[in-house]
């Protein structure tokens, strides 16, 4: 779902979007992160580590959700409407891309 260009810098450390379902965590774009929607997806700066990211639609979908201040469970829900695919096959698709997006400080978790 999440390609990757890296024009520099490590891999990240390691994903820890890992909450329970029901947790209603929210996350938000790190300071250092630019985001473009487009057309097929969706692209993603890293400006001090110079990364650029990029997924096709299902990602930017996600991160409408995730900008809009939805949960991943939300964002589930609507994959799952829109995409015609299991409930649980979306909230684990979204927790594994916000996870991905995590690792390398691209959001951080909203504080409550």
């Amino acid at each position: 779902m999440l390609g990757f260009l890296q024009r520099k810098g490590g891999r990240g450390r390691e994903p820890v979007c890992s909450g329970p379902p029901g947790a209603g965590i929210k996350f938000d774009l790190a300071p250092e992160g630019r985001v473009t929607l487009h057309r097929d997806g969706v692209v993603l700066l890293h400006i001090r580590k110079g990364m650029i990211f990029k997924s096709n639609h299902i990602g930017a979908a996600i991160w409408k959700g995730l900008a809009a201040g939805e949960t991943l469970e939300s964002i589930a829900s609507t994959l799952s409407r829109d995409y015609a695919v299991a409930r649980e096959q979306a909230l684990e698709d979204a927790r594994s891309f916000v996870a991905e997006l995590e690792a390398r400080a691209l959001v951080t978790r909203r504080e409550n």
